[in-house]
């Protein structure tokens, strides 16, 4: 808020010459501008904080495209994910308790290996929850390092919770499609 301010000087009580009230030539203008009001420090509520299906995915995208593999597998369920590679799943399915935990540690060496496809940009194009609220879809355009021209490719990602009240969806399944570009 904008303000003038203009001063009028009264004479000292004690001096008999002063009698009349002088008032100043000059004006002041004062603003006075509120400070931000900042809110006393309260911690998140964690009950509030849940990433969406379409964020889990972004995030292990881009893991998988910076190559920090240790966060990408934090958001896969290998125990249902392994299913999505037939050359792991048939072997997983015939194992025993002891054995599927090697041919998980497999998995998950080939699953981080160098690949010579590597990632090179993606797209989140849908995302759809069952009504269920327990399981989710994401379907991503992927472009991946080839020898001539990149290949591009459509990702279905499943995402499942266990329950309504868990903060975060993790990938249990993977369909890959690859895209033709169509010349008119």
């Amino acid at each position: 808020t904008d303000y003038r301010v203009k001063l009028h000087f009264f004479p000292f009580t004690g001096d008999p010459d002063e009698e009349k009230i002088s008032i100043s030539d000059n004006e002041l203008k004062v603003r006075i501008v509120r400070d931000r009001e900042y809110q006393p420090y309260k911690s998140a509520d964690v009950k509030g904080v849940r990433l969406v299906p379409s964020e889990v995915v972004i995030l292990l995208l881009n893991a998988e495209k910076d190559r920090f593999w240790e966060r990408a597998i934090k958001f896969i369920d290998v125990e249902k994910f392994i299913h999505s590679y037939p050359d792991f799943a048939r072997r997983y399915d015939l194992a025993d308790a002891v054995d599927k935990k090697i041919i998980e540690k497999e998995f998950i060496r080939y699953f981080i290996s160098k690949r010579s496809d590597y990632l090179i940009d993606f797209k989140v194009i849908d995302e759809e929850i069952e009504p269920s609220g327990l399981v989710s879809h994401v379907t991503v355009t992927v472009s991946r390092k080839s020898l001539i021209k990149p290949e591009r490719y459509r990702y279905t990602y499943r995402l499942e919770k266990n329950s309504l009240n868990d903060y975060i969806w993790l990938v249990s399944g993977l369909e890959a499609t690859i895209v033709r570009d169509v010349k008119k």
